[in-house]
């Protein structure tokens, strides 16, 4: 029984092992990418006109996605991603060459998703004037999401398995709109000016689906405060980032070292409040690497390790159920899942392991106990960090086992 013990380790580290090299659908690509909508309108807005020195002129501006589904898929609860171009919220587009790349790879996996246009523009010499832009673009992804959510039917998606990401600026307003509450938006002082910019929800549509996502892909972006961040809004997040970026720094600095812009708190400085908090997060750091790599002279630079982590990182979101109470069916059942310090696993009279184990991700072995008889356990895991893990057993020559989130 030991060495059968033994085995439940090494099929479940090459289990995820397996999940973590591509083998299974949401981590392998296993589709054609298909642009299948194009400029679809989710809302209207007041865009500032140019050359974008004062707020006196203001016109109303479609604002604009494309979906990338993938071709000849028949399943009609996808997860989404819904994407936010960079370009300091000056200038991209939402069909610039890296983003269409990352798009067109993470479809491929049986993703649906959705690349977003925002509003652009602000006078570079007026710090009120780029708060503002920053926050327009925050209402205008909060807006994106809520229209994607509330389409979801349409989309063929998952209303509950809508992710956000995005890179440099696209990626601050993803940031934002996973952590930032109306009630801190006073922390943009800029905001109060005339005309009033509105509540996070006030602008674009009139949806009320919800905007926060399920988690983040975050590519060297940043957030304005990092008290934003709490474990009120826990939302998982995985960070990439240069540490030679001098544009959007990952640590506390000004973007572009413009004084005119605030400072802001980069990804290193992200992850770093994540942990404390113990929220599940990854992070990646490129080293000797600047702002924006994957995009550099067209080399896709970074993009094969950042869409095969992002894909592992979404992963065990994506296929696992979450439930607050048992659920009647499966040989074990595991609630509350995600977890938090305590979790109950049962498996009825039937099956008689003698031995149980929990291992992480990276397949190493966490937690064991023995068994005797027992129908289920109640476990105490509060000294297991954030992220994705399996219970497993061996009984009568099989191997159970059950994944869960601790958060």
């Amino acid at each position: 029984m030991e060495n059968f013990n033994r085995l439940v380790i090494v099929i479940c580290m090459t289990l995820m092992s397996l999940a973590a090299r591509g083998q299974t659908r949401y981590i392998d690509s296993l589709f054609q990418p298909n642009l299948s909508q194009q400029d679809v309108i989710y809302g209207n807005a007041p865009a500032l006109g140019w050359p974008y020195l004062s707020e006196t002129y203001t016109y109303p501006q479609d604002l604009l996605l494309d979906v990338y589904s993938p071709s000849g898929d028949t399943v009609t609860d996808r997860p989404c991603i819904v994407y936010a171009h960079g370009g300091a919220f000056l200038f991209g587009a939402k069909n610039d060459y890296p983003v269409v790349e990352f798009c067109e790879r993470m479809t491929a996996k049986g993703y649906v998703v959705v690349s977003i246009a925002y509003r652009l523009g602000f006078n570079s010499l007026d710090s009120v004037s780029s708060q503002r832009a920053t926050y327009r673009g925050i209402q205008d992804y909060h807006a994106a999401m809520r229209y994607v959510k509330q389409h979801a039917s349409q989309l063929g998606i998952d209303s509950n398995k809508v992710y956000g990401a995005g890179n440099s600026a696209g990626s601050i307003m993803a940031i934002h709109v996973a952590y930032l509450d109306e009630y801190e938006r006073v922390n943009f002082p800029a905001l109060s000016s005339t005309p009033d910019l509105g509540c996070l929800s006030c602008s674009g549509n009139a949806y009320q689906t919800g905007a926060v996502p399920k988690a983040i892909a975050n590519l060297w972006g940043a957030i304005i405060d990092t008290a934003f961040i709490e474990v009120s809004n826990n939302v998982p997040a995985i960070s990439f980032h240069g540490d030679q970026d001098g544009l959007v720094s990952p640590n506390h600095a000004r973007p572009f070292n413009n004084p005119f812009f605030p400072k802001l708190f980069g990804s290193t400085i992200i992850h770093q409040r994540l942990g404390h908090l113990s929220m599940m997060n990854s992070y990646q750091v490129f080293t000797g690497a600047g702002h924006e790599p994957w995009g550099l002279f067209g080399t896709n630079l970074y993009m094969d390790s950042i869409v095969e982590a992002t894909a592992n990182f979404f992963y065990p979101m994506t296929v696992m159920s979450t439930d607050e109470r048992p659920r009647p069916n499966g040989a074990i059942q595991c609630y509350p899942n995600p977890a938090t310090d305590k979790m109950t696993l049962s498996w009825g009279n039937t099956l008689k392991p003698t031995q149980w184990h929990i291992l992480n991700a990276e397949g190493l072995l966490c937690m064991q106990g023995d068994l005797h008889g027992e129908s289920s356990i109640n476990l105490i895991v509060e000294a297991l960090p954030a992220g994705w893990y399996c219970f497993a057993f061996a009984c009568d020559g099989s191997v159970y086992r059950q994944p869960f989130i601790m958060q």
